[in-house]
């Protein structure tokens, strides 16, 4: 059975501050999500199947069951063959069981009429409820530290969402130390140097103690009060951005030509295993295989400059490459 706790109010009467207290929280924030297998589906089939419906002219109340009995009557489809719900800004999202029965409702948009009053429709479309905007840098950028498990499309698309971004590509990768991507991003500025990324811990773990199987022994389940998760620490390095803002300089405004194409590559060094903005820093050589004769007086792979012009090259030379015949578990 579900265990409740007591309310706050009740136990802790002369507590002040509460945990998601609306004067506390912040009153707008804006986040991006990646796109996923299932919107693309539901997408697909509202577009076939799926109308919007507002009421026209004085927009008086029309219930559910009012809209389900007029599209019996005026269009003969039956209430077992459409679902109608509540929308916003569109007075009703119907949904119906067949393409043929939407395409008739459709065609009588403005001439649908109920108790006088008439009722327009429209095809839903994913821009219905938005307004457009634009990721308009092409970036390419490294991640140092992702746990193994997490080289696939759906985790670095998720990681790429909180840092305002939408994920290209995956690079192919000569090693498990640095994982390279292309995505568009919204604003280069704001991707950090470093990053915290945190994972719940599977539900149900399989070192988890097991209850006893005697009945008398064993204790009532408990709800949950936390959720064990890992943090892995990761260096992000910007490599590259293509840039078409306008250029910053010292001219003044007279002499800067607003029509001009103003696009751009900007690329930056950095160094493995360092902070970007910190320098080179000292180096590893280690006892790993992959750690070759000193080059420049650096012995290893750590601290070696890798920019996005040459990445590959220093990459293969100075780090773990892949050995043996199977293919690197990367998911595209």
């Amino acid at each position: 059975m579900e265990h409740f706790p007591p309310l706050a109010h009740v136990r802790f009467p002369d507590e002040v501050i509460s945990k998601g207290d609306p004067d506390r929280r912040p009153a707008k924030v804006r986040g991006l999500i990646s796109r996923t297998a299932g919107m693309v589906a539901l997408e697909a089939d509202f577009s076939n199947r799926t109308l919007l419906a507002t009421v026209q002219g004085s927009r008086p109340p029309v219930s559910l069951e009012a809209m389900v009995q007029s599209l019996d009557r005026n269009c003969g489809v039956h209430r077992q063959h459409v679902r109608v719900e509540v929308s916003f800004p569109s007075d009703f999202f119907i949904s119906f069981a067949s393409m043929d029965d939407c395409q008739r409702v459709l065609d009588l948009s403005g001439h649908f009429r109920y108790g006088g009053v008439t009722i327009g429709f429209r095809r839903w479309h994913r821009s219905a409820q938005a307004r457009g905007a634009k990721l308009t840098f092409f970036t390419k950028l490294s991640f140092e530290g992702m746990p193994p498990e997490a080289w696939e499309w759906e985790a670095v698309s998720q990681l790429l969402s909180k840092l305002d971004g939408q994920l290209v590509e995956i690079l192919p990768a000569t090693d498990r130390w640095c994982m390279v991507v292309t995505a568009w991003m919204r604003d280069p500025y704001d991707i950090p140097k470093e990053y915290d990324l945190e994972f719940p811990e599977p539900v149900g773990l399989p070192d988890a103690p097991a209850l006893s199987d005697d009945p008398a022994s064993s204790q009532p389940p408990q709800a949950p009060t936390f959720r064990c998760t890992l943090v892995y620490p990761l260096i992000i390095h910007v490599l590259e951005v293509v840039d078409r803002s306008p250029v910053c300089t010292d001219l003044a405004p007279e002499f800067v030509d607003e029509d001009e194409d103003t696009t751009r590559k900007n690329v930056f060094p950095c160094w493995g295993g360092r902070v970007d903005g910190t320098g080179r820093g000292p180096t590893r050589g280690g006892g790993h295989a992959f750690a070759i004769p000193a080059i420049d007086g650096v012995g290893g792979g750590w601290g070696r400059q890798h920019s996005s012009g040459d990445w590959g090259i220093l990459r293969s030379r100075g780090l773990l490459v892949p050995a043996g015949g199977l293919p690197t578990p990367l998911a595209a």
